[in-house]
């Protein structure tokens, strides 16, 4: 049981509870959101700290080569930052000095300036509030615009931080209790997460309990088709790209199941509220925020490539893995930076035993048809084989062990060696290790320690 307590103690929980509100508008032009964010101290504090995560995207990345950096910009680096305007002491009206300075080289070595924010407070408990200023970079993918969609997970506004950080930074999200109000212009329609409500061209929204984001997606109205599905006493909200709906909406519908299955074993949801969002990226990322699925158009541009349903199977288990994250990375903090594994490793170990037990374990079970044609014959007779756990997660990580490039699943940033195979460290050595601990203590012991947690 040693191991058990280990792994439980691993999680970073940072449920502060400090009430944050945050109202700002929206510039389509400029392309940024400004406006203003409060935050309550019940207690004297003489000073506040921040994270202000934009302002790391604010320098190109300096040690790669120009091709990778237009795999992350659409044409060219664009900036990303956080401009802080004002810090007031809400009581009096009175402007409180801070200053900006730079993160300890962590996460990444470069574009660290601005990143801390300091405040001086009046050592009295009150409101302090803080006007700033956030731009959205063109990116294939996130933080940041596709075009006219706009999405935004993490760090959109600064973060507030239980204390002055160290010489080591880790990147854990501390949960608030957030209301969070954004004003689009005329015709624009925004998907926030939570109990989200619409006065005109104002969306607001909240949470039950304290959360560690709060995620923006939004675009012109007539880019979304939408759809909704009620279970259990919780409301499922579809958000798909035109000429998708079918796709999504399908998938929709395996939510209630999988929800069930995690429930049962690692504690109830306790948001009443779940999106699925249809993202525009062509890049084949799945992601995940406090209540909001996104899966990328490059699924549904090739569920039926050869024939019909070809990758369903595949994107029922990555919404299963995206779910998990509501439990593991989202629900519980961890610290992305050092830790990751965590949060990756136990949402594949999720999803993979839901997915085992739902499609038989043994096998090929990932491109099964229900009806045989010229099409499916084709990928039965290429991939039928494949099985999600032995060539998607144990064989990529075996490989990587053979080739030389793993490392410690406990290990910051600046510190790794090989990008390129983080992520079947993060993922599938993540998995197997869990899943060896899992044999080791029985199944039911780790699944109780789990929902301990």
């Amino acid at each position: 049981m040693r191991k058990l307590f280990i792994l439980v103690a691993g999680f970073s929980l940072l449920a502060l509870g400090a009430e944050v509100e945050i109202s700002v508008r929206f510039d389509p032009e400029k392309h940024e959101i400004f406006g203003s964010q409060w935050i309550t101290f019940s207690e004297p504090q003489e000073e506040a700290w921040f994270v202000v995560l934009a302002n790391l995207g604010r320098e190109p990345n300096p040690y790669v080569s120009p091709l990778v950096q237009d795999s992350i910009y659409v044409s060219g680096f664009d900036p990303a930052w956080t401009r802080i305007e004002r810090a007031v002491w809400e009581k009096t009206g009175e402007d409180l000095p801070f200053e900006l300075l730079p993160a300890p080289a962590t996460y990444q070595t470069y574009s660290l300036s601005d990143v801390i924010l300091r405040v001086s407070l009046p050592s009295e408990a009150g409101k302090l509030r803080l006007d700033f200023r956030t731009r959205f970079p063109h990116v294939w993918v996130e933080p940041g615009r596709l075009g006219d969609i706009y999405t935004w997970r993490f760090g959109w506004h600064p973060i507030l931080l239980p204390e002055k950080p160290g010489e080591a930074f880790p990147l854990v999200l501390p949960f608030h209790e957030y209301t969070v109000e954004l004003e689009l212009p005329e015709g624009w329609q925004a998907f926030l997460p939570g109990e989200q409500r619409r006065e005109g061209n104002v969306f607001k929204t909240s949470f039950a309990q304290a959360v560690n984001s709060v995620a923006l997606f939004f675009g012109p109205e007539e880019r979304f088709r939408t759809f909704q599905l009620e279970s259990g006493g919780r409301l499922l909200e579809g958000v798909a790209l035109p000429g998708d709906e079918a796709a999504l909406r399908a998938l929709l519908t395996w939510i209630p199941e999988i929800l069930s299955w995690y429930e049962e074993r690692f504690g109830p949801y306790p948001e009443k509220r779940i999106l699925l969002v249809e993202h525009p990226t062509q890049v084949g990322v799945a992601m995940t925020a406090e209540g909001i699925v996104f899966l990328p158009r490059w699924f549904f541009s090739r569920e039926n490539l050869t024939a019909a349903g070809t990758l369903t199977r595949l994107g029922i288990y990555i919404l299963a893995h995206e779910l998990a994250h509501l439990w593991w990375g989202i629900g519980a903090g961890v610290d992305f930076d050092a830790e990751n594994w965590l949060s990756e490793g136990l949402s594949q170990y999720l999803s993979i035993t839901w997915y085992e037990e739902r499609f038989g374990a043994e096998g090929g079970n990932l491109f099964v048809f229900e009806r045989k044609g010229l099409g499916e014959e084709l990928v039965d007779y290429a991939l039928g084989f494949l099985n999600l756990r032995e060539h998607l997660t144990e064989l990529p990580y075996l490989q990587t062990f053979f080739y030389g490039f793993d490392e410690a699943l406990v290990k910051p940033t600046r510190e790794v060696k090989y990008d390129q195979a983080t992520a079947d460290r993060l993922y599938n050595k993540g998995y197997l290790v869990l899943r060896a601990l899992a044999h080791v203590l029985g199944e039911e012991n780790f699944h109780r320690g789990l929902r301990a947690v």
